[in-house]
């Protein structure tokens, strides 16, 4: 087992990478996370996975899909960012371990509390993740 692991370690951690991101977009299609700059997320989700697999197949395009990567991964950092503004304008108040906001104001489309801060980094590590393993990937 151990050699195995050892031996598809680089795909492995390829497919995890993929799988993450995939599960990421689908989160984000459940939150409709496509208001305004919103829509970042899920394009840069679908896209980096669409690109893994291809990259994953095709070897002759993984350096310039690895580069293309690598320009995607601060998107989430950006995220962290642009929730960390959001939750900062909005009065929240902690309740049973919940934030709950107390401005009466809403987004359209936006549940009640604050945005997760760190949860777009998860986007940057995951393309990172898969950046990498395309680029040490041989065959």
């Amino acid at each position: 087992m151990r050699g195995f692991l050892k031996s598809r370690f680089v795909d492995i951690a390829i497919f995890f990478a993929i799988f993450g991101l995939l599960i990421t977009l689908l989160e984000l299609f459940t939150l409709q996370h496509f208001h305004k700059i919103q829509i970042v997320a899920p394009l840069v989700a679908g896209l980096s996975a669409i690109l893994m697999v291809v990259g994953f197949f095709v070897g002759a395009l993984r350096f310039p899909i690895f580069v293309i990567l690598l320009l995607l991964s601060p998107s989430g950092i950006f995220g962290m960012f642009e929730h960390w503004e959001h939750a900062s304008e909005e009065k929240t108040a902690y309740v049973s371990g919940i934030y709950h906001t107390t401005n009466e104001e809403k987004y359209e489309g936006e549940e009640e509390g604050k945005p997760p801060i760190f949860a777009p980094l998860s986007l940057t590590g995951l393309i990172l993740l898969g950046a990498l393993g395309l680029f040490v990937k041989e065959k």
